[in-house]
């Protein structure tokens, strides 16, 4: 533990569904004991629904107010994404705290946006200490457009913090994977929902894979889980198949996930806004990879770094249903492969998405701000 106080800033949080800023406020908490949560977001959640612990932290939640920010004698502040950026930045300039900035993909950041462009420059020339983590080459490599001041600094983290709870299913040995042709074989489909059709996430790519292997007569099921229904598909033929569990907080997805073979997430840049685009993987699918779900995914800005295709993943080469359903139909003519796949990807995403690798060095960009 570290006695520094830090100011954690957020639009979104005490919601349970974007567990990645749970596992990273879980972490801040817990290595600076002084800090505080302050959100513009209704407070009036029960705590018990962000998992284990959070319902004894209440008294560290509170309700954003400028006056309360200035008044709290706090070392440094942390927020996520561009459009927490742009609501709390000018308040920490007007009170010259200085801060930490985790560019995550998504939230406002677009990469072809004039006016998110003209805020950059402006943050990175301000005169208030602060440090900018890029999580993807994408951001890292537009940041170096950017004439910095002395006061700015730049630092890349590649990934996303995790649940643990995610990570502790490292030791559950799966033994549920298909491996006759004839062998029950699991999808499952992890996303919100930002555009009608769901193009951006893979929504009719999936649809379009389970129809396809339906009616070859394999034996299938299709788990959905987020703000989708019956209602969402293109053809109510095969919904038999389907089984839709709404929006879970992540404390109850590893029941889920461990049950299932694949989860394809089939990403689409440039459809909410033009310029905007999804890290890769996206947390869904590493969630699913820690609980043993092979991972069936494609990679449309090239940020690959360490999945490799039939050795702990399956990589798919465009957006297109044709290719999705191609790729899939010949992994399950060898279905004894599944289980090595998985295996790997769990060893893989581990190595990458650990706390000591996630979360250190975020702690140390704090900490390097607040002068320890």
């Amino acid at each position: 533990m570290v006695n520094i106080k830090i100011a954690i800033l957020d639009d979104h949080f005490p919601n349970p569904t974007t567990g990645f800023r749970i596992a990273e406020f879980d972490g801040l908490l817990n290595r600076f004991p002084k800090s505080i949560i302050f959100t513009t977001s209704n407070l009036s959640k029960d705590l018990i629904t962000l998992g284990p612990g959070w319902s004894d932290r209440k008294r560290r939640i509170k309700k954003f107010g400028a006056f309360k920010l200035a008044l709290g004698n706090f070392d440094v502040a942390y927020i996520d994404f561009l459009n927490n950026a742009k609501k709390f930045v000018p308040v920490l300039d007007r009170f010259r705290i200085p801060y930490v900035l985790t560019l995550y993909p998504g939230g406002g950041f677009s990469l072809s946006d004039a006016e998110v462009r003209q805020f950059i420059q402006r943050m990175a020339l301000s005169g208030t200490p602060k440090t900018i983590i890029t999580t993807t080459n994408v951001a890292k490599d537009f940041m170096e457009d950017f004439e910095l001041s002395n006061c700015t600094r730049i630092v890349h983290i590649p990934g996303v913090p995790i649940q643990r709870i995610f990570l502790d299913k490292q030791g559950i040995d799966r033994l549920d994977y298909p491996e006759k042709l004839d062998d029950l074989v699991k999808f499952v489909f992890l996303a919100h929902k930002y555009t009608t059709d769901g193009a951006d996430k893979g929504w009719p790519q999936f649809q379009h894979l389970i129809s396809k292997l339906a009616s070859e007569g394999k034996s299938i099921k299709a788990t959905v889980i987020g703000p989708w229904g019956p209602h969402d598909l293109i053809d109510t033929k095969y919904v038999g198949l389907y089984r839709f569990l709404g929006e879970l907080p992540d404390y109850q997805l590893p029941q889920f996930l461990l049950d299932q073979h694949f989860i394809v997430s089939i990403n689409t840049p440039n459809l909410i806004l033009p310029g905007q685009f999804d890290g890769f993987p996206v947390a869904s699918v590493v969630a699913a990879a820690l609980c043993g779900v092979v991972p069936v995914v494609n990679d449309p800005l090239g940020l690959n770094n360490f999945l490799e295709s039939y050795v702990n993943s399956i990589l798919i080469d465009d957006a297109s249903p044709i290719s999705l359903i191609n790729e899939m139909a010949e992994i399950l003519l060898n279905p004894r492969v599944i289980t090595s796949i998985a295996k790997n990807a769990r060893q893989s995403f581990a190595s990458l998405y650990n706390p000591d690798v996630q979360l250190i060095p975020r702690y140390e960009a704090l900490e390097v701000l607040a002068g320890i």
